[in-house]
């Protein structure tokens, strides 16, 4: 590993059954050992490295959501002002209607009093010309007819 390759895997080295512990010098033990605790440390690492990597994509598909979320909240709010936007308009207009109508149902009132009245006027006319013409006629006839016998 002086060459600085860390990714590499190196070979494992066993104690192998035609050595015998004895046979081995206590240097080639101790390079054994190492060898070995080197492989585990190697081991250990490459599985932190594979969950860190694991959790790293869990982490980013997790912001990919978030995100998407933001963006479909964002719209609805979007659509919910504009329909709150459409029912203040169509309240105010139905606050222009309400008045408008009260001011023509005013002005009806008005109008229909005042037809009454002027009915009322023509008819006391119309009674008053009748008897005017009928005192007329009447008069007529009363001079002209014969005396009673």
């Amino acid at each position: 590993y002086g060459d600085g390759d860390y990714c590499r895997k190196p070979t494992t080295t066993t104690l192998s059954n035609t050595h015998s512990p004895s046979t081995l010098s206590s240097h080639q033990m101790d390079q054994t050992l190492n060898r070995q605790l080197i492989d585990q440390d190697e081991d250990v690492e490459n599985e932190i490295v594979t969950e860190v990597n694991r959790e790293l994509e869990e982490l980013a598909e997790d912001a990919k959501n978030l995100v998407e979320i933001q963006t479909k909240l964002n719209e609805t709010i979007d659509t919910q002002g504009e329909e709150l936007n459409q029912i203040e308009t169509h309240v105010v207009t139905a606050q222009e209607n309400v008045a408008t109508g009260v001011s023509d149902i005013e002005d009806a009132s008005e109008s229909q009093c005042s037809a009454r009245v002027k009915i009322i006027i023509i008819v006391v006319v119309v009674i008053v010309i009748l008897c005017i013409i009928g005192g007329a006629i009447g008069g007529y006839f009363a001079s002209v007819a014969p005396p009673p016998k």
